[in-house]
């Protein structure tokens, strides 16, 4: 007889529903590695212009939110909260879904923080303090809420501070709909910029290249003074030539 497949939570055999989750996780993690580079390469105009950006990093967003949510549901101990996440991350999915078809809609254009606004932007920040929690810890997560409390409360402070007053809905708006909030420039960058380097850059790793520049680089500077120096510089110089970017080259 087979074996069975031992199961995370409590050491039992592994259930339909188990499955399932895994299978939905790797699905939704495939996409959110696969939505990037296809909205970068663009085939043959198939992906935009008939989607808007602000549609595209939503979708990125809920994916991304997702499969955090689904992971933590695989290795949860119980099986409420296993459940609980689930249900969070097909959460995430239900409202960047909305966020997506209502990027494309004529109400778009005159975005103010109503009722419905500002209760999706709720639901938005509690989503990701929660997917935050499960993939980042507690302590950048708790970090993160401390400045966006100090960021509302420093209008009360000291007139030097030069803080505009603002109301709390609109704070909260803000921090979702607004240029620096969830949905703004940050998520922006990352989606189209960080996520598609990181992936060719593992890409780059697992065929090899790190391992080429490195046989190359010793190659060069075996002989002489100073060998060891010399093939940093060396290897450093042809990751430059392809990454371009000193940052991702020092860090490399």
């Amino acid at each position: 007889m087979a074996d069975a497949v031992t199961s995370p939570f409590v050491g039992e055999p592994q259930s339909n529903a188990e499955r399932a989750i895994r299978v939905v996780r790797w699905s939704v993690g495939l996409l959110a590695c696969l939505l990037p580079i296809a909205w970068v390469v663009n085939p043959f105009g198939l992906i935009h212009p008939p989607l808007i950006f602000d549609q595209f990093t939503s979708a990125e967003l809920g994916l991304s939110l997702s499969y955090v949510l689904l992971s933590s549901a695989l290795t949860a101990k119980h099986l409420p909260m296993r459940w609980v996440n689930v249900a969070l991350a097909a959460a995430s999915l239900a409202l960047t879904g909305w966020l997506a078809i209502f990027y494309n809609s004529e109400s778009f254009t005159i975005l103010t923080p109503t009722v419905t606004y500002v209760t999706v932007a709720v639901v938005m920040l509690v989503l990701c303090i929660i997917a935050g929690w499960r993939g980042a810890g507690p302590e950048t997560v708790l970090l993160i809420i401390a400045f966006l409390v100090l960021g509302y409360f420093v209008q009360f402070g000291p007139s030097w501070l030069n803080s505009a007053p603002i109301k709390p809905q609109t704070y909260v708006f803000m921090m979702v709909f607004g240029g620096g909030g969830v949905l703004g420039l940050a998520l922006q960058v990352i989606c189209q910029s960080v996520v598609v380097f990181l992936i060719f850059g593992l890409a780059f790793e697992l065929a090899g290249g790190s391992r080429a520049i490195g046989a190359v680089a010793l190659l060069v500077a075996r002989f002489g003074r100073g060998a060891a120096i010399s093939v940093c510089i060396i290897a450093s110089a042809l990751f430059g030539m392809i990454s371009g970017s000193a940052t991702s080259n020092v860090l490399a």
